[in-house]
């Protein structure tokens, strides 16, 4: 999924040589993709009404085909943007139509993914605690089946329907679906559930600062982090990058807050992270 808008300018590049190539044809299910990507492309950049035009007109090509797996695996992300605009009457009539594509349907993906659907249909109809339950189902079913992606969305549907109920069952589960996000390359869901987290209080902060990691520092603070992680103290640390102590400890209280530990005893459970930093010089 799309992330930084260096992603998406080169994914709309890329979209437009496909739909140059196709030239406007219907090629088996391949060109329904051009339409899927272009509603992809609007949804993560804040169009979740051209997203859902897009989609659409996608799933009226793919149901023309007869593609009933595809039109289950292509209608989580159509619930999810339904539920996103709270649209509980369409919610609704998704729902219902992955259920019946469960039943017709060989093989029990379209069975799981029915269960997310219906757990989007409960967050647009502003019934959080009814999602709880089908959004586990799939988590489970999802990642025991090895769909890694759609078990991270199972968990980010499951968080959102805790923070009505249960808050730091919501945090837990939402740190769990950001880093899913992350080891699956899905940039852009990632960053949407750590704004959700970093809206839960200092729990939540501390558990997107933690997800996000190495990645928010710069690079004399991933210097102070990996030689801090190994065991260095101040001083030494001081006397190896050429800076004040007072400016070591100071780097260390800002990279504490971005990856939300409390002191370097928790750091050094990171050393692993920090494998990769520079330094000018060798540690062994």
């Amino acid at each position: 999924m799309l992330g930084s808008p260096g992603q998406a300018n080169r994914g709309r590049g890329q979209l437009d040589a496909a739909v140059a190539t196709y030239e406007g044809r219907e090629i088996m299910a391949w060109s329904c993709w051009c339409l899927w990507s272009e509603g992809a492309l609007a949804w993560s950049q804040g169009d979740s009404v051209g997203a859902l035009r897009a989609f659409d007109e996608a799933l009226a090509r793919i149901r023309r085909l007869g593609a009933v797996a595809l039109e289950a695996l292509c209608l989580t992300d159509v619930s999810e943007v339904v539920a996103d605009i709270g649209d509980d009457r369409r919610g609704g009539q998704i729902a219902a139509r992955a259920l019946v594509l469960a039943d017709a349907a060989a093989g029990s993906l379209p069975e799981h993914l029915a269960h997310l659907s219906v757990a989007w249909s409960e967050i647009a109809f502003r019934r959080p605690e009814a999602a709880i339950e089908p959004a586990q189902q799939a988590a489970q079913k999802l990642r025991e089946a090895g769909y890694r992606l759609h078990a991270a969305i199972a968990l980010d549907v499951e968080a959102r329907a805790l923070e009505a109920v249960e808050r730091t069952a919501a945090i837990s589960v939402a740190g769990a679906a950001a880093e899913a996000f992350h080891s699956c390359g899905a940039s852009w869901r990632r960053d949407r559930v750590l704004g959700r987290l970093t809206r839960l209080g200092s729990r939540g902060r501390r558990t997107a600062a933690s997800v996000r990691g190495p990645d928010t520092l710069t690079e004399r603070e991933r210097e102070v982090a990996h030689l801090a992680a190994r065991g260095f103290t101040a001083k030494e640390i001081s006397e190896r990058l050429y800076i004040g102590r007072r400016t070591v400890e100071t780097h260390l209280q800002i990279i504490y807050a971005k990856l939300g530990v409390g002191s370097k005893r928790e750091l050094v459970g990171h050393a692993e992270r920090f494998r990769d930093a520079a330094s000018p010089w060798p540690v062994p």
